[in-house]
């Protein structure tokens, strides 16, 4: 069996092969994720605050050159096109990230722990709808996808109402997140078959 694609042949098989290809890629990818997540939740369990301090240095870092790269994107284009919102958002990131990089301890952990728990939920969210719509089509492993939807739910939920207080609490959580988002990506990507 042929098909026609851009004025060449190729046949099913071909295709077959090329699509597992990528699969076994996107394994191999999701699968080193899914180890990163692991060992970063292991480090948050063996040394929680700094490794804390390094992510918000991290973001603050990420935030600052993104801001520079605004500014400059926005004084190197055309007066005709230049947006004002560019140079808004660059002095915002800009701002952020001096204050991120004077924030003491208890700020950044109240802050990640929002950003974190607004970010799982939706994460959680977004996994149920697509679990909804694999389990639609009769689609198998929708019921990891369903776990790891509900999974992200509570830990959105257990970031948004943890007590701040302790910078503990919010790493053990962070921890637990990760280690059990590492295991259900990890699960997730052993149930890719080849198609």
């Amino acid at each position: 069996m042929f098909i026609y694609n851009s004025g060449q042949q190729e046949s099913f098989y071909e295709m077959q092969n090329k699509i597992n290809r990528k699969l076994r890629s996107l394994r191999r990818l999701g699968l080193g994720l899914a180890a990163a997540l692991v060992l970063l939740g292991i480090a948050l369990l063996l040394c929680p605050q700094s490794i804390v301090l390094w992510i918000e240095r991290g973001i603050a870092v990420i935030l600052g050159l993104v801001g520079i790269l605004e500014i400059v994107d926005y004084l190197s284009t055309s007066t005709l096109f230049r947006q004002s919102l560019t140079i808004v958002r660059g002095l915002l990131d800009l701002v952020i990230a001096v204050l991120l990089l004077r924030a003491d301890a208890a700020q950044v952990i109240t802050m990640l722990s929002f950003i974190l728990g607004i970010s799982a939920l939706l994460i959680g969210i977004h996994k149920l709808d697509y679990a909804m719509k694999l389990n639609y089509f009769h689609v198998a492993g929708s019921g990891m996808a369903i776990l790891g939807g509900l999974l992200s739910i509570l830990a959105g939920i257990g970031f948004l109402i943890s007590p701040l207080s302790s910078a503990i609490v919010l790493t053990t959580l962070i921890a637990a997140y990760c280690i059990l988002g590492g295991i259900a990506l990890f699960i997730e990507m052993l149930s890719f078959k080849n198609r």
